[in-house]
């Protein structure tokens, strides 16, 4: 695992587009996804410091070059362009960070509505599974089922692969029916 600085480093070169392509697959990875996004925005910080840094110093230099009166007019002109340089390149790779920081927002929500559905997908298959095998091995009750019965229990097992709660639809014979059917909390 990177060390927070290195990982700084990483980002910012991945924003500049000078990364490999196994760095730029590290990055991907949704567990750094987080990092990747704290990584960004401690960048936007230090770029607008960077920036509020720039206005000083030129507020400083005007101050300064103005008191020299006619020599300085030639003075202040190559400071202000020096400084309005370094502030264009900082804005515009500030817009690449921002730019990055809305795709790394956009992948992890990508993977958090993915990780969602996977827990929903098992727990209802986990449900099912439960539902099935309560049924199967109730001594009392399964021996009592008839062959479309079990084909029945089986059916709703399988449909559960499908994202499909079908056990409330079997009809069984014998005492516990209503026991066995029961629909499982929150579905």
């Amino acid at each position: 695992m990177l060390t927070d600085d290195n990982f700084a480093r990483l980002v910012a070169e991945d924003v500049k587009n000078r990364v490999s392509s196994e760095q730029s697959d590290y990055l991907r990875q949704p567990e750094n996804h987080d990092r990747w996004k704290r990584s960004l925005q401690l960048l936007l910080v230090n770029l607008d410091g960077q920036l509020d840094e720039l206005a000083a110093k030129e507020e400083l230099e005007v101050r300064r070059y103005s008191d020299l009166g006619v020599d300085g007019v030639g003075l202040l002109a190559e400071v202000q362009t020096v400084i309005e340089q370094r502030r264009r390149k900082i804005v515009r790779f500030r817009f690449h960070v921002e730019q990055r920081l809305d795709d790394v927002t956009r992948m992890s929500n990508a993977v958090s509505k993915v990780e969602s559905e996977q827990i929903g997908n098992y727990n209802l298959l986990r449900s099912a599974i439960q539902k099935h095998k309560s049924i199967v091995l109730d001594e009392d009750f399964f021996p009592s089922l008839s062959d479309a019965e079990q084909d029945s229990v089986d059916e709703a097992l399988w449909a559960s692969l499908d994202g499909v709660w079908a056990f409330d639809g079997i009809e069984l014979t014998g005492e516990k029916q209503d026991e066995k059917n029961r629909t499982p909390p929150g579905h």
